[in-house]
């Protein structure tokens, strides 16, 4: 799952997301975006079961935010690109 590790713990493995989803905002595909979506799916039924201190879970949930706002925009990217190609960057 794009390299995402259990041993990084739930929060180092949405940062890992969103490092990805960061790096993938220029010159995507929507086949790869579509990794992002399928790892955030796995990574929010792990959040889903995730006790902790409120403080904790307030964290994972900004992580978790930010996380499916950056694959978003990704996404939206990707799919521009691919219907639009080089027209858009001359907008």
């Amino acid at each position: 799952m794009l390299g995402l590790e259990r041993r990084l713990g739930l929060e180092g493995r949405l940062s890992q997301l969103i490092a990805e989803a960061r790096s993938l905002l220029d010159g995507a595909t929507v086949e790869q975006v579509g990794g992002l979506w399928r790892a955030l799916g796995l990574l929010d039924q792990e959040l889903e079961a995730t006790a902790g201190s409120g403080e904790r879970r307030r964290e994972l949930r900004r992580l978790r935010r930010e996380a499916g706002l950056l694959v978003a925009h990704a996404h939206a990217r990707a799919v521009l690109a691919r219907d639009f190609g080089d027209r858009i960057a001359e907008a």
